[in-house]
């Protein structure tokens, strides 16, 4: 939209559209900062639509009224002694409302039967949902939401998906695209981006330590081109520091299906009681859901906060984020990148980084306060074995 007229930071905030108001087969789910001159002319960017809790009440009315039809996923007819599944509540660390998806282990079913040997508590878009909600093939979308899981969350052997893209029907092969699974594992719970191929098969290009997130609010910014050689982004912060919990970012997915209609996303809990006994009942919590397709933007969205590694020259090939703070080997390994292996990399206004050419910050060393499309001419092409960000 243009604007001609003076717009003050209030007038930007009322343009902003916001709207408050599977591993194996069983893992498929189914269904300006200045004043503008008067006459200056300028763009602003249309707003994705947000779902944010509003406080207790109402709330599969809430959600239905923004993402279309009924659109909450829920056991309320397989247990409903406990009544709604999905409630919101005020949280103290984030200072506003909530929601709170529940999972009852004894109780609750996947959907109204209570021996499917699955439970489900989620929220979609669907065939009813606006079709700016929904992705077809070329769609570039972005989604951005919070979620904490409790301090004593306990994941099993099996699946717990949290989130997940899928088909939303036609589709010939594997519904399945993307999931975002916690799982149990005996030497520490891990947190599993699961991708799946043309053929359905799975890889898990990420694994992280699962511990990072217990009981701390995290940031997800997911930002994904869908076609047959699609591309895939996904940050995950935590809100208390800003400490990058997950990076993934690739070139090259395949992110359609042959006769797929279109895709969707969907949030919750849905698990396994494949294995019941490392199970409990659980409360996760998610908050200010935002999509966004094209050139829309979610409100606060930025990534530029981020001293960015690139593993060919031009930005090409592998990406990894770094905050503000200290990255050795292992660090910039288990975020995704590869020792030795960076080319290039951007440096947003404001930041600094070091690079170094040994690990712990030891070895010869360059320092970079704006982007270098190739390091080849400094000398430090593929030599990047640890790193320090700090402000400018």
């Amino acid at each position: 939209m243009k604007l001609t007229k003076t717009m003050t930071p209030a007038l930007l905030a009322s343009c902003m559209l916001v709207f408050n108001s599977c591993e194996e087969k069983e893992e498929f789910s189914g269904e300006t900062d200045a004043m503008a001159a008067p006459s200056e002319e300028f763009s602003i960017a249309a707003t994705g639509t947000t779902l944010s809790a509003d406080g207790p009440g109402n709330t599969y009315e809430l959600i239905n009224s923004v993402l279309g039809g009924n659109a909450a996923e829920v056991p309320d007819c397989a247990h409903p002694g406990f009544g709604r599944h999905i409630t919101e509540e005020f949280d103290n660390e984030l200072n506003k409302n909530v929601f709170v998806f529940h999972m009852h282990v004894d109780h609750d079913g996947n959907l109204c039967d209570p021996n499917d040997g699955r439970q489900r508590c989620e929220i979609k878009t669907y065939g009813p949902s606006p079709s700016n909600l929904k992705i077809f093939e070329g769609d570039e979308v972005t989604y951005r939401w919070k979620f904490k899981l409790d301090e004593g969350f306990q994941p099993s052997p099996s699946f717990t998906h949290i989130h997940q893209i899928i088909s939303g029907g036609g589709t010939a092969g594997t519904p399945l695209l993307v999931q975002l699974t916690p799982r149990y594992n005996s030497a520490g719970d891990r947190m599993e981006l699961i991708i799946y191929d043309e053929s359905g098969s799975v890889t898990k290009p990420r694994i992280v330590d699962l511990s990072g997130f217990k009981g701390e609010w995290v940031e997800v910014y997911e930002k994904a081109t869908f076609d047959y050689n699609g591309t895939y982004e996904i940050l995950i912060k935590r809100v208390s520091d800003g400490a990058v919990l997950l990076s993934y970012s690739s070139p090259d997915v395949y992110l359609w299906r042959e006769g797929m209609t279109f895709c969707r996303p969907k949030w919750g809990i849905y698990r396994s009681l494949d294995k019941a006994s490392y199970l409990r009942d659980e409360e996760v919590r998610f908050a200010d859901f935002c999509l966004a397709k094209g050139d829309e933007v979610c409100p606060g969205e930025t990534v530029e906060d981020e001293v960015t590694l690139h593993q060919n020259c031009n930005y090409g090939g592998w990406s990894v984020g770094f905050g503000i703070g200290q990255y050795t080997m292992q660090d910039i390994q288990n975020m995704g990148g590869i020792n030795d292996d960076a080319s290039a990399i951007r440096v947003p206004d404001g930041l600094k980084v070091t690079l170094y050419e040994d690990n712990n910050f030891q070895g010869g060393s360059r320092v970079f306060t704006s982007d270098d499309s190739c390091l080849i001419d400094d000398g430090f092409n593929d030599e990047v074995s640890s790193l320090i960000v700090s402000a400018n």
